[in-house]
């Protein structure tokens, strides 16, 4: 009896150690830190697009320059400030392009900083200085000391409209993603996997679309389209203006129409940021035609497809001004 005794005594001590073994397990299980996904924020919404097509399904990276803001000119809000103090990791193209952002973004350390224009695997063109391109502003502003400029500010910043560029940003962009958040690598490989091959059966679309209009000259309203240009082997002549933000004089108007007239121009584009009354006048006096082009997509719904209607919307927008012979 004794025996039988001691033995249930020692059973029921087993089972309540086992039972507050298991309650331990569970608390531990239930109360292990659950890891925030990195915040992540990008400057301008094609940008964006193409840093969100990475994270989708994980997390949303912030925009932080929105609509028709330029990225040239904007003064931050405290929100904006808050969300570049705040973020792991920051996406802009250099501080020569997003000036407004230059001082809040070198205030964070500089590892939680992507300067795509300074980055090696980037194909980066020199800005065009010479006859009808005129080298752009924000090359030069006085708000930056030059010595404080990258060897990138030479380059080109509208670097998205390559199509090779934009897979360069999705890979560094996965690459970066991969350190911050290595529980989530196999979504960020899968989503830049279909990204990078949706680019790719774009840009065939592209080079096939604009084969017919390749060497019809025209004008566009600033020099924002190189990369475009160049990949699809376009014949844009001039700018009509140095910056989105500067009226050109009297003289270069002249020039402009003289080389209108000269080169045979066929279309003139305008951005729908800008007031299009001058390209209008210009079009109107040398009777050709109007176009719209956008190098930011202001009006695009901002997300994941944003750069890809973009890309698309030029395409599109090239071919019904250039097109004459069809219409």
């Amino acid at each position: 009896m004794a025996l039988k005794i001691e033995f249930m005594r020692k059973t029921n001590t087993q089972s309540v150690a086992m039972g507050l073994g298991l309650v331990l397990l569970l608390t531990t299980l239930f109360t292990q830190p659950v890891f925030a996904k990195p915040k992540v924020v990008v400057s301008i919404a094609p940008i964006h697009s193409l840093v969100a097509s990475v994270m989708q399904g994980v997390a949303e990276p912030e925009l932080l320059l929105e609509g028709g803001q330029s990225p040239h000119s904007i003064s931050l809000s405290p929100s904006v400030r808050r969300k570049i103090a705040q973020a792991d990791l920051i996406i802009w193209i250099a501080p020569t392009f997003e000036l407004g952002l230059a001082k809040a973004v070198a205030s964070q350390p500089q590892d939680q900083v992507i300067t795509l224009l300074s980055e090696t695997s980037i194909q980066t063109l020199a800005l065009r200085d010479s006859g009808v391109w005129h080298e752009a502003d924000h090359a030069h502003n006085e708000s930056i000391d030059s010595h404080e400029l990258p060897s990138a500010s030479r380059a080109d910043p509208h670097i998205w409209l390559d199509t090779n560029n934009a897979i360069k940003i999705i890979q560094i962009t996965l690459q970066k993603l991969g350190g911050l958040d290595p529980s989530s690598m196999a979504i960020y490989q899968q989503n830049a996997l279909k990204s990078i091959q949706k680019i790719q059966s774009l840009q065939q679309d592209n080079l096939q679309n604009l084969k017919g209009v390749k060497n019809k000259p025209y004008l566009v309203f600033h020099d924002a389209y190189q990369y475009f240009e160049v990949e699809q082997g376009l014949n844009a002549v001039g700018a009509v203006t140095l910056s989105p933000e500067q009226t050109p004089s009297l003289k270069a108007l002249l020039a402009i129409k003289e080389q209108i007239q000269h080169q045979g121009v066929q279309c003139i584009f305008h951005e729908p940021q800008f007031r299009p009354k001058l390209v209008e006048r210009i079009a109107e006096d040398t009777q050709i035609k109007l176009g719209v082009l956008d190098p930011l997509g202001a009006d695009l719904k901002v997300g994941v497809g944003q750069w890809f209607a973009l890309i698309g919307r030029l395409n599109m927008n090239l071919q019904a001004c250039l097109n004459v012979d069809q219409q």
